[in-house]
């Protein structure tokens, strides 16, 4: 009996540590079928006290030229590195709740088009710096 209890001791005991271990080294996940199967990142994209900086988020995920990364979230829009580094924010009134982006090379730079459903407005900014160059409001039909 007492080397029974020995042996579900060690073996809690290993549990225990394994869970630990686990915990400390998160696996990606496989997620999606077909043609649009990836695999998560652990880590990816958070600060170095584990948490995320987006907060709630709609959606729009777009890749400029140079491979940054750029997402759409509540407050605005998060750029990161391709190594999940958050390098720049566009943050405020301008750039809060964006829907459905997309970025296009322009002759003269890089822009991101995006529906600010909850303002009734789109918006055309330049990813070198923010500026806003287009709006344009939409104004619902009454029939």
């Amino acid at each position: 009996m007492f080397k029974l209890v020995n042996c579900c001791a060690v073996l809690i005991l290993l549990g225990n540590w394994t869970a630990v271990s686990a915990k400390d080294a998160p696996k990606p996940v496989r997620m999606g079928c077909g043609l649009m199967t990836f695999d998560t990142v652990p880590g990816w994209g958070l600060r170095p006290d584990g948490n995320s900086p987006l907060g709630p988020t709609h959606g729009g995920v777009v890749v400029d030229s140079t491979g940054n990364i750029y997402t759409s979230a509540k407050e605005g829009v998060f750029v990161f590195s391709p190594d999940g580094q958050l390098v720049h924010t566009y943050l405020g009134s301008d750039y809060s709740d964006i829907h459905d982006v997309e970025i296009s090379q322009e002759s003269d730079g890089e822009f991101i088009y995006g529906a600010r459903n909850k303002n009734a407005e789109g918006i055309k900014f330049n990813i070198r710096g923010g500026e806003v160059v287009l709006r344009s409001s939409f104004q619902p039909s009454r029939d």
